[in-house]
């Protein structure tokens, strides 16, 4: 059940509030506001290695468990997997050209572990994978671009989850050499390092619930996991302290996703839900690497449930030299943010750990949220514009964090594919605005990368979402990329860099009167009709001297037609003038459309076998349509 006393704590340790679910704040959210974004603000978009590289087998990389997972059955929703993806890996200049069509200043893409240490150890380095991102790096410089540079975006080498994977007691000494392998070449020319996008999905999906790479379930996989991946940031950012920070002057930072939690409404519980949910998700790991250890909230959630349970608390525990490390381990904090909930208490009964089973707490839909459906006739997506969840959270985290250093490492919006996307337009005009209005109230927010710079291989979903500024045709071999509206519109906003001039602000896809319905009549002249074709309506296929034609052969000698049927009789027009006749009448036509079967008048399709009863019929048709006043417009 829900314990009082866990309610009680909860007052005692919490020193921030959050504002409760508030109408005016969330319209508010909706509202564009006029202004410009400091001079030095990252407009940015970005990728993962594993989604968009592809050449999984060339030049020298090693398996990732993401190779393996996607090729073992039923994983991957499409069946599909990434051995090609994107091809980015030989497709550099072509990736370039997208971002400065898209006039970006950061691109963030992540390196594949396995290709530069095919076994994730130091014995492994592949040098040809090196001189790929030392490469990749100086293009996008040349072209003005700056290189944002995430460690590890979920693609953990399979030699090392042979060995336990994130699991493993050594693997934050395995993470800490491959960073320093990436510092020591590239640190050069990459400022903006972060250690590990997402660790909270990775580590609950891999290593609790089983759904993604490696697969693994394990009710305290989660924390064991996560645990780990705190340890290995801590040692890659001391790594570079000593080694590299004092020539290279880069920063390092880890990306958490979060949503914001909104509470129900203004009552304790729902406020509290709201707080111990925000220690969950963000102080799990930004708490240890700017405080040194977990949350109280988060401790004495999990000491309560465990006295509950006769369990010991899944958290395990830092030294104090540990604790010492971590803390301050961390330059900016980059958040990936999409959707907000709205939250309220409810009573816990689980007697196991699991991330979600542990946290007394109801996660649902804002139902007052404007849906943004990418086809009318899916009724719905899991896209809502919700950008003043974005703008509570940046103040959350201001409150919470003395004002961090943070970077929108990852926003964006999913539909079906249409090039002309005014519903991302929409969505990125209201997160970016809200990011806006959160540096006016203070908030020290550096940068925003869409996400992602181009449709990608979206882990178990395959190539299913399109979620790029440009579309990528997976079904060419080439993968040729085309720019979405939304690439138009985002370079406009990086050129205004804010929201001053109408050209931001007015921006869409197509004109803003296309889908308003238009109340007018037409012109006396407008010829109202209805159409048929003779192949799918006339039936008599031999009837009266009629040939046949390459329908009548291919129904009866293939098996392609749906059900084995043909159109030997259809809707018998050919027997029934009259009818047809009398409901093109009744509908209130005034002209009907039908074609002439070429076999029915002449049947080889020569002169010569000119067939008069064929001829007739088609003289009837017309005659009792005129004689109905309706006008016959014919398809040869």
């Amino acid at each position: 059940m829900f314990a009082r006393g866990l309610w009680v704590l909860l007052a005692a340790f919490c020193t921030c509030r959050v504002q409760a679910y508030d109408d005016a704040a969330k319209q508010e959210g909706h509202n564009i506001v006029q202004g410009t974004f400091p001079a030095d603000f990252e407009f940015g978009a970005g990728s993962s290695a594993y989604q968009v590289e592809g050449a999984v087998n060339q030049d020298g990389r090693g398996k990732s468990i993401w190779d393996t997972w996607a090729h073992q059955d039923n994983h991957i929703h499409d069946g599909s997997n990434a051995d090609v993806a994107a091809d980015s890996y030989n497709k550099m200049k072509e990736d370039v050209d997208m971002l400065v069509r898209t006039g970006v200043t950061h691109y963030m893409f992540s390196i594949s572990w396995s290709r530069v240490m095919s076994d994730g150890t130091s014995s492994s380095v592949q040098q040809s994978g090196l001189n790929h991102y030392s490469a990749f790096i100086a293009l996008l410089l040349q072209n003005h671009i700056q290189p944002t540079v995430p460690l590890s975006h979920w693609d953990l080498p399979q030699a090392l989850q042979d060995r336990g994977g994130w699991l493993s007691a050594d693997i934050a000494d395995h993470f800490a050499q491959f960073a320093d392998l990436c510092f020591r070449n590239f640190g050069n020319r990459v400022k903006r390092w972060i250690t590990f996008s997402d660790p909270w999905l990775f580590t609950w999906l891999g290593y609790e619930l089983g759904v993604h790479a490696p697969g693994e379930k394990h009710e305290d996989g989660f924390y064991r996991a996560a645990h780990n991946v705190i340890k290995a940031h801590t040692a890659a950012f001391r790594a570079y302290d000593l080694k590299y920070r004092q020539a290279q002057q880069g920063k390092i930072g880890i990306t958490i996703d979060s949503d914001w939690f909104e509470p129900r409404s203004q009552s304790q519980g729902d406020q509290d839900s709201s707080l111990l949910a925000l220690a969950f998700r963000v102080g799990f790991f930004i708490d240890p690497l700017l405080k040194g250890d977990y949350p109280d909230l988060v401790k004495t959630t999990l000491q309560t449930k465990a006295g509950r349970i006769g369990k010991s608390s899944p958290l395990q525990s830092f030294s104090f030299s540990e604790k010492y490390a971590n803390t301050g381990a961390l330059d900016f904090i980059g958040i990936e943010h999409f959707q907000s909930k709205v939250v309220s208490p409810k009573p816990n009964d689980h007697n196991h750990w699991g991330f979600y089973d542990d946290m007394p707490i109801s996660f649902d839909d804002d139902p007052d949220a404007q849906m943004l459906p990418f086809r009318a006739d899916t009724g719905k997506s899991g896209n809502r514009l919700e950008g003043y969840g974005l703008r509570k959270l940046l103040n959350y985290l201001r409150t919470s964090y003395n004002n961090h250093e943070v970077v929108i490492t990852m926003n964006g919006f999913s539909d079906c594919g249409t090039m002309e996307d005014e519903k991302r337009i929409v969505y990125m005009k209201e997160y970016t605005n809200n990011i806006l209005k959160a540096i006016s109230d203070g908030c020290n927010v550096k940068g925003y990368y869409y996400w992602p710079l181009a449709d990608t291989w979206e882990w178990d979903n395959g190539y299913g979402p399109k979620e790029g500024l440009f579309n990528v045709d997976y079904r060419d071999d080439d993968r040729p990329r085309y720019p979405r509206a939304s690439v138009n519109f985002y370079r406009r906003l990086i050129q205004d860099r804010g929201f001053d001039t109408t050209a931001v602000r007015d921006y869409h896809a197509y004109p803003v009167d296309r889908d308003e319905f238009l109340y007018d009549t037409f012109p006396s002249g407008f010829m109202w009709g209805a159409a048929t074709s003779a192949y799918q309506v006339e039936g008599a296929w031999n009837t009266d001297g009629k040939g046949p034609s390459i329908w009548d052969t291919f129904c009866h000698t293939t098996d392609k037609v749906y059900g084995g049927m043909t159109g030997d009789v259809a809707c018998d027009s050919y027997h029934h003038i009259n009818d047809d006749v009398r409901i093109a009448k009744e509908l209130g036509l005034k002209h009907y459309r039908f074609s002439i079967a070429w076999s029915r008048v002449l049947p080889d399709g020569t002169r010569g076998s000119l067939n008069q009863r064929g001829v007739d019929y088609y003289n009837n048709l017309i005659n009792a349509l005129l004689a109905e006043n309706i006008q016959p417009m014919v398809t040869l």
